[in-house]
């Protein structure tokens, strides 16, 4: 249970990260989508629900 909890608070400070850091660019807004796939997607497999 708390490598889930660990899982998801790695997982929601990086995005906050890139989201404070975010520059107007293309490329930067479909990575960064991309990692937010990514990211519920792991955490889906590990059986939390959004």
């Amino acid at each position: 249970a708390s490598l889930l909890v660990s899982a998801g608070c790695y997982a929601l400070g990086t995005v906050g990260y890139r989201v404070a850091t975010f520059h107007d660019c293309e490329d930067a807004a479909r990575e960064l989508q991309s990692q937010i796939q990514e990211a519920r997607a792991d955490l889906a497999r590990r059986g939390m629900r959004f």
